[in-house]
């Protein structure tokens, strides 16, 4: 008997039958049944009612993404525990593949999957969550000190908008100063012929002088 191990220790076997397994919670198997042709997740394991091995299906009391066929009763007619079964057919919504069925009438001894979603194993396909094939190698130290917070981008922001209107500022003020200079070295007074620029001292001593 096939039996999947359910969240808080408790396991259901192929008969439907609720088992107790004392294996810890890292042994617990959590999963996710997908259709095998378009990747819709179909069910998943807090749904599960029972598992039969030998047709190989699995029994949901919920299901996401399927359809159930009631336009015509179907019977089972193959030898088997399942013969003489009536069901309708379960397709996924998404891409039409019949997944499983939805049986309407059984024996006694599988009256516990009427109106119920039992679902074939071999459309299906099973993630088990939490057991990742690939595991990123990140350093021990946490990520948050790799990435600096959005408000450290404000506050850079305003530093940088400070910081470029400080510098325009200045090339303003050196431009005015180069423009002085320019007008100083073009249109200034010229000393006297054969001899020096006067201090400016001797220019004060002679503009006192003319006043008196």
């Amino acid at each position: 008997t096939n039996t999947i191990t359910l969240r808080g220790g408790e396991s259901m076997s192929a008969d439907g039958e609720d088992k107790r397994d004392t294996a810890s919670s890292e042994d617990e198997q959590v999963f996710v049944l997908v259709c095998k042709s378009c990747n819709a997740i179909i069910g998943d394991q807090f749904s599960l009612v029972m598992i039969d091995e030998d047709t190989n299906t699995i029994t949901l009391k919920g299901c996401h993404e399927v359809a159930v066929s009631t336009e015509q009763l179907e019977v089972e007619m193959s030898p088997g525990k399942m013969m003489g079964c009536s069901f309708n057919l379960i397709r996924c919504s998404k891409c039409g593949v019949t997944v499983g069925r939805q049986y309407i009438t059984t024996s006694r001894e599988l009256a516990s999957i009427q109106m119920l979603f039992t679902l074939f194993l071999d459309n299906l396909v099973t993630f088990p969550l939490g057991q990742p094939q690939v595991v990123a190698d990140v350093p021990s130290a946490s990520l948050t000190h790799f990435y600096a917070p959005i408000s450290s981008f404000d506050a850079l922001t305003e530093q940088y908008n400070k910081l470029q209107q400080m510098l325009l500022l200045m090339f303003e003020e050196m431009e005015g100063c180069k423009r002085r200079l320019d007008a100083m070295e073009g249109g200034g007074a010229q000393p006297p012929a054969g001899g020096k620029r006067k201090r400016r001292g001797d220019v004060d001593a002679d503009v006192r002088g003319g006043q008196t």
